[in-house]
């Protein structure tokens, strides 16, 4: 069954969530990341890009112009591959749990 669950984040307020066998623990309002812009060049070649911070294995999220882009390959804790290069005038973001 899925429900949606809404939650109200507090800076500096630790947040523990379990869910069916699932737990995410002590995280701080300041772990996750939304909207940050790469490092990386945007000009049609460029397909690499670096976080600020390092992100936790498998919760990055990858949006190409607003939208949750699903080409990419993770290569370090702070960086990741596009399959296709964004176009100049192109907006990267993207949203993670820090490590």
């Amino acid at each position: 069954m899925s429900e949606d669950i809404q939650v109200q984040i507090t800076e500096g307020q630790d947040i523990n969530i379990s869910m069916e066998g699932c737990a995410t623990s002590g995280l701080n309002a300041s772990d996750f990341i939304y909207d940050e812009i790469p490092t990386g060049n945007i000009d049609g070649n460029n397909k690499l890009f670096t976080t600020a911070n390092e992100y936790r294995s498998s919760k990055l999220i990858v949006k190409l112009n607003g939208l949750t882009e699903i080409n990419f390959t993770e290569k370090s804790s702070t960086t990741f591959e596009l399959d296709v290069a964004p176009l100049t005038g192109d907006c990267v973001t993207v949203d993670y749990i820090k490590q």
